[in-house]
């Protein structure tokens, strides 16, 4: 039950058919993709349709909501806040 924010969002999860170790795994699977795309975006050179292929998210769009609903803020907006442009 550590995982889970409160005993609400474990029953979330147990009713969509999950276990809590099933649960659990998802949670940090999706942790680590966006961690990942978080790194990829720091690297201009990358486009964000290339990151979300990358990661294996085949809609651009439900790649950038994803990461929209992980980080709050869209991919773009995390490029344009953590690369630094050359002067």
């Amino acid at each position: 039950q550590g995982q889970y924010r409160n005993k609400k969002h474990m029953r979330l999860y147990c009713n969509a058919g999950r276990t809590p170790a099933e649960a659990a795994r998802s949670m940090k699977s999706k942790k680590l993709y966006m961690e990942r795309a978080a790194e990829l975006l720091l690297q201009p050179d990358h486009k964000i349709t290339d990151i979300a292929r990358r990661l294996g998210y085949t809609d651009n769009h439900y790649f950038s909501k994803a990461f929209k609903n992980y980080y709050h803020i869209s991919p773009a907006q995390y490029r344009s806040s953590h690369v630094k442009t050359p002067s």
